[in-house]
């Protein structure tokens, strides 16, 4: 624009133009306005080509993906999970069966630890977050993939590792990028991120529970049980915020929305046993003695 210009005031018959322009790349007030300016500066010498870019500029400028990428990202994942399903469903049980039957000392251990770890890096290799990986591991860890004796022992390990060292390292990671004074700032959004996250819960589970058979009451229960988000939703959390996901325009809710999804996941922890608490108390107080379960 600056060169053009200066074009036009050192000239009076030449025509001002820009070759090919790509329109979508600036705001479109911002190319108007410099525009009008420009062919008047010019006396009508103006001449303005526009093209619409290509699917690499689109990609480039945008972070638009192109289709090929799309399909390649979704085949990735469906061999991802192609691989992982099988052997967590077939592969692993029958692994299970031989390490409780070797009686070696932590060799369960190792092999929990040997399986999360190649979920992990498959997840990785497969342009996935590797904890992807690792919390499916987790998932096919029942006692009908292990007997129940080296299940509990090695849970027992775990548990141990990581409320004793993880756990604290991982909640003062968090604690440290939490800012409270978001909380004054955008008070009304994570009052809205809350509800709005707590009624997600409620109707994605407990609607599906209803349907299902259950009372209004049990599936208010299973919809409360599964709205804390003290886990994997937290970590999730800290990923995106190390990604830089959460920068932006220098905006109040932008600013405090990290902060919001931290707190948000923390209140629907702390909510969670009470409001479950509070159903089954009202439960009990309009069962008849006679028909409560238990002694």
């Amino acid at each position: 624009s600056i060169s053009m210009a200066a074009m036009a005031n050192r000239t009076q018959n030449w025509r001002i133009g820009s070759s090919i322009l790509y329109g979508v790349g600036r705001s479109p007030l911002v190319l108007a306005t410099e525009a009008r300016d420009l062919d008047e500066l010019s006396n009508g010498r103006l001449v303005l080509g526009i093209g619409n870019g290509t699917k690499r500029m689109m990609s480039d400028w945008h972070g638009v993906p192109d289709t090929s990428a799309v399909l390649g990202l979704i085949g990735q994942v469906a061999l991802f999970f192609a691989i992982a399903l099988p052997f967590g469903r077939y592969a692993l049980p029958w692994l299970g069966r031989r390490v409780a039957g070797l009686r070696s000392d932590e060799f369960e251990f190792s092999l929990l630890i040997l399986v999360g770890l190649g979920f992990a890096v498959l997840a990785e290799a497969l342009a996935m977050h590797f904890l992807i990986g690792a919390f499916l591991a987790g998932l096919f860890f029942v006692r009908r993939t292990i007997d129940p004796r080296t299940y509990e022992d090695v849970s027992r390990k775990i548990g141990a590792l990581t409320s004793g060292f993880f756990a604290p390292v991982f909640f003062a990671s968090i604690g440290i990028h939490l800012d409270a004074g978001a909380l004054r700032e955008a008070p009304v959004f994570v009052v809205a991120l809350f509800l709005i996250a707590t009624a997600g819960k409620l109707l994605g589970t407990g609607l599906p529970a209803r349907l299902s058979g259950l009372s209004s009451r049990d599936s208010l229960a299973v919809g409360l049980g599964m709205n804390a988000r003290g886990a994997v939703e937290l970590i999730v959390a800290d990923v995106a915020f190390r990604a830089g996901l959460f920068e932006g325009p220098d905006h109040p809710i932008v600013a405090s929305l990290y902060s919001a999804v931290v707190v948000t996941a923390i209140l629907t922890t702390l909510v969670t046993p009470l409001g479950l608490e509070w159903l089954y108390r009202k439960r009990e107080r309009n069962t008849p003695r006679g028909e409560r379960d238990g002694p």
